[in-house]
């Protein structure tokens, strides 16, 4: 495999650690990582979160610490994260097919370890990484208003989707008092609460949203929920 040919190039030596220690390295990968959205990237595609649980186990945890098999499956993963950006980067991360069966536009082993060669020898990471995006005009333009939308945002939140029409109806209250709650409309996602403190909750919603005030879930109010 690809991973393969750099660790035989590296003498089969860990690339992002020394001694049970985290070399500066990885720790501008890992902060690459947790902003590739900024690329038009996702933080999950290169093990974002396995990272950071690893890491912080080895670092809290003396005896895991000493456990060399936990720092090789460590030093995979950061090869594994980097040589996907690299590929997604260069080529993007969606397939196509007539260029994946031309030879020519193959990213071959050379690559990857030019790539490595100048990270491990001083080059910036991000620098590294930058050169390899399009040269492009449009994809300018499309990254710039991506960063805008994300600087416009505090933070990313996964809120409850309300399925309506839903016939089940003790699910679908359950979803919408979840909703309200994320929205810190009600105190408690799952507490009971009594028919009239829900509709009042429903009203002051529809009300601030300029919906037509009527206390009751309706396909307007599941919408903007949504």
């Amino acid at each position: 495999t690809m991973a393969d040919s750099l660790y035989i190039k590296n003498e089969y030596k860990p690339i992002w650690s020394r001694e049970a220690a985290f070399l500066p390295l990885a720790d501008s990968l890992l902060t690459f990582i947790e902003n590739c959205k900024r690329f038009g990237l996702f933080p999950s595609d290169y093990h974002n979160r396995a990272l950071h649980g690893m890491r912080s186990m080895l670092l809290s945890d003396s005896i895991t610490k000493m456990n060399a098999s936990v720092w090789a499956a460590m030093d995979l993963m950061y090869t594994d994260a980097f040589l996907l950006l690299g590929k997604h980067l260069k080529q993007g991360r969606l397939k196509y097919d007539s260029v994946t069966l031309r030879t020519d536009s193959l990213l071959g082993k050379e690559f990857y370890q030019g790539l490595l060669r100048q990270v491990t020898g001083g080059a910036s990471l991000s620098s590294v990484f930058n050169q390899l995006e399009p040269q492009h005009a449009a994809y300018d333009s499309l990254k710039l208003g991506l960063n805008f939308f994300l600087d416009s945002i505090k933070n990313f939140q996964r809120f409850t989707y309300v399925i309506y029409p839903n016939k089940d109806s003790v699910a679908l209250y359950a979803q919408v008092q979840k909703r309200l709650y994320e929205d810190s409309l009600l105190s408690s996602p799952t507490d009971p609460i009594d028919t009239a403190t829900f509709r009042s909750v429903i009203r002051n919603y529809q009300k601030s949203k300029g919906l037509k005030v009527t206390g009751k879930l309706n396909v307007n109010t599941a919408n903007a929920l949504n």
